[in-house]
């Protein structure tokens, strides 16, 4: 019995060991990050020699962001500059040339600091350079080459493709350019061309609206007096024989005279005032010093003054 309990328990663990090593066989091996970097910069070079720039510059710098290596950013400038980023390009080709490396460090990374370096400076005279001119500039005047203020002759590096430069100053009116520049040096040269004209400050609509109203009180006396003076001579009328009339009646043929004179003087006055009230609730000028409008009393009431 003890034998056949033994052999039991050699089959046992036997048994354990050859589970245990077919677990082993199947789980997955654990990822290993520089195998990871290394796939995804051999899928940016085939991309990059594709002429599928932006694509390869992702993939290079997703190796760069699982095991960072000078070679990954070196393809990294290498693409924004077939993107035609030069400007991009310059930062990264900088970063690989002042990376600082021990003596032992991997051939291939002291290799793509040198590369790195002859690029640079092939790449500094690629790079076009823009300067904005504005002659006779005038006191408050700024620059701007796409959104971005600037100093006037002054060079800026920019990526090769279109720029506009824009000025503007206090009482000018805003001029822009835009230039295709290349390789070398653009000057973009900007005038001020015409002067804006400041917008005239309007007034109140009350000095207007009073004018107004006193020529509308004007008509509406004149109309008043008018009427007055006709139903005098329609009184006068019915008391005359012909071309006879009574002379009592000689007093109220004066009073329909005087007040036939003052309704024609009161819309006429009344026409002239309502017409500048007109204009000035139009106008809305600014008055300066007495108002344009004031009230007087005389012998026969109340006088409106209107002030030009």
């Amino acid at each position: 019995m003890r034998t056949f309990g033994r052999a039991v328990q050699l089959g046992s663990m036997v048994l354990v060991l050859a589970c245990t090593e077919a677990a082993l066989a199947q789980a997955p091996p654990t990822a290993d990050p520089k195998e990871m970097a290394r796939s995804a910069g051999e899928e940016g070079l085939e991309l990059y020699r594709a002429g599928k720039f932006d694509a390869a510059h992702e993939r290079f710098a997703m190796a760069e962001q699982i095991a960072h290596s000078p070679v990954l950013v070196l393809w990294m400038a290498r693409s924004k500059r077939g993107m035609g980023e030069l400007l991009s390009a310059k930062r990264l080709l900088e970063r690989v040339a002042a990376e600082e490396l021990a003596p032992s460090a991997s051939p291939k990374w002291l290799a793509a600091r040198e590369e790195a370096k002859t690029e640079l400076a092939v790449l500094a005279g690629k790079i076009p350079r823009v300067k904005l001119s504005l002659p006779g500039a005038p006191l408050g005047a700024k620059l701007e080459l796409d959104g971005t203020s600037a100093e006037p002759n002054r060079e800026i590096e920019v990526d090769p493709g279109s720029h506009t430069a824009r000025a503007t100053a206090p009482g000018k009116r805003p001029v822009s350019k835009s230039v295709e520049v290349d390789e070398g040096s653009t000057t973009i040269e900007l005038r001020f061309d015409e002067v804006v004209a400041a917008k005239p400050l309007q007034g109140s609509l009350i000095p207007g609206g009073v004018v107004l109203g006193v020529g509308l009180l004007g008509l509406a006396g004149g109309a008043i007096t008018g009427a007055y003076a006709l139903v005098l001579a329609g009184e006068i009328e019915n008391g005359c024989d012909g071309n006879v009339c009574l002379a009592s009646d000689e007093q109220k043929a004066a009073d329909a005279d005087t007040l036939a004179r003052a309704s024609t003087g009161l819309f006429i006055a009344g026409g002239v005032v309502s017409a500048v009230g007109v204009v000035l609730m139009v106008l809305r000028p600014q008055f300066g010093g007495d108002p344009p409008v004031a009230f007087e009393l005389a012998p026969t009431g109340v006088r409106a003054v209107v002030r030009f």
